[in-house]
């Protein structure tokens, strides 16, 4: 229960920083959320990052302004953060330490995409 508050809070906040644009924007704020093989059903943060993004969206605009793309191994994470960028996201999200060292090693070649990661407890700063 802590994870999901933590997961939807974060997310408010998140959204709540784009909220102004998307309002001054007819497309809205395009979001893509990243998760492992457990998918948006696994009973955790990918859950709860899915019904945040929802209900920001009120079940408005999936495919076109958010989606989720689930990765069927580690091999996936990198390619579809670079995918998800490619196809103009505003914002990624991804769930679990598991995505750390990809979004890491994403970061440094795209150091102008927003980009959130639950569940990592260090920060690096990318030049």
């Amino acid at each position: 229960m802590k994870k999901t508050v933590l997961v939807l809070l974060v997310l408010v906040l998140a959204f709540s920083a784009f909220a102004q644009s998307a309002s001054e924007t007819s497309n809205g704020i395009r979001v893509a959320l990243l998760t492992d093989a457990t998918g948006k059903d696994d009973k955790s943060f990918n859950a709860a990052a899915w019904r945040g993004i929802e209900q920001f969206y009120k079940g408005e605009g999936e495919g076109t302004l958010y989606q989720c793309i689930t990765a069927q191994s580690s091999d996936d994470y990198l390619p579809n953060l670079k995918n998800a960028a490619a196809q103009g996201y505003d914002l990624i999200i991804t769930t679990g330490f598991t995505w750390g060292d990809a979004v890491e090693a994403f970061a440094k070649d795209y150091p102008n995409q927003k980009v959130i990661i639950v569940d990592v407890d260090y920060l690096t700063q990318v030049d």
